[in-house]
């Protein structure tokens, strides 16, 4: 039994509503964050470079996903997990999506918080359930 809260052993996930994470490696990344948080122009330019041709293709693909609920599109860990050590260990990549197939859609003129309205509005219906 848990004495209390701390004690439980939980795992969060990082997720992404893409595939696959736009960049390969650690070091892809942090070049990318680099020049991405610079505040020069000149140095966003080095993106591209930073990403690599494939990683820059799926950034572009990723930054352009619009969706129009948050509860209601599919989610996918941005990098595999191990499970278990020696040699039955196992690499998972996760999965999620809502278990209803129903969906709002984009607002003619979305707000800038349309996301928090339709996140709000879908819990006050009532729960929200994903499925793995």
């Amino acid at each position: 039994m848990l004495k209390n809260e701390s004690d439980a052993m939980t795992q969060d996930f990082i997720m992404i509503n893409h595939p696959v994470f736009f960049a390969a490696d650690p070091a892809r990344y942090l070049s990318f964050v680099r020049d991405a948080d610079s505040g020069r122009f000149y140095r966003k330019l080095f993106i591209p470079f930073a990403l690599g041709a494939k990683g820059t293709l799926i950034a572009l693909e990723t930054g352009s996903t619009r969706i129009a609920n948050p509860l209601q599109t599919r989610y996918w860990s941005m990098v595999p997990y191990q499970l278990g050590d020696g040699p039955g260990r196992q690499a998972v990549k996760y999965s999620a999506r809502a278990c209803s197939a129903t969906g709002d859609t984009i607002p003619k003129r979305p707000a800038h918080d349309f996301l928090r309205d339709a996140l709000r509005n879908t819990l006050q219906r009532g729960d929200a359930c994903m499925d793995s």
